[in-house]
């Protein structure tokens, strides 16, 4: 996928709220490239899980932290495990 990079803009989504929000688009069904990996099951559940393991390393204190992209959830869970064992 393109990186399009952030847009500082005041989306709606993120002004109106009156919580902590976040709005991800993965791609536009407009688009035949976009749509052709959206209707994929395994593409859905490989972007599930990249947002599901980056919200939670929003909780991990950062030490030892390795690169994004290279925890898969199953890591992130051995990982935790790993650390709140003494």
């Amino acid at each position: 996928m393109i990186d399009c990079r952030v847009h500082h803009r005041p989306w709606e989504i993120l002004r109106r709220t009156r919580m902590p929000a976040v709005q991800a688009e993965i791609g536009y069904l407009t688009n035949p490239i976009d749509r052709a990996r959206l209707v994929a099951d395994e593409f859905r559940d490989r972007v599930a899980e990249g947002l599901l393991v980056a919200v939670k390393r929003l909780y991990l204190d950062g030490r030892d932290d390795r690169p994004t992209g290279t925890f898969s959830f199953h890591d992130l869970l051995e990982y935790e495990r790993t650390v709140r064992t003494p």
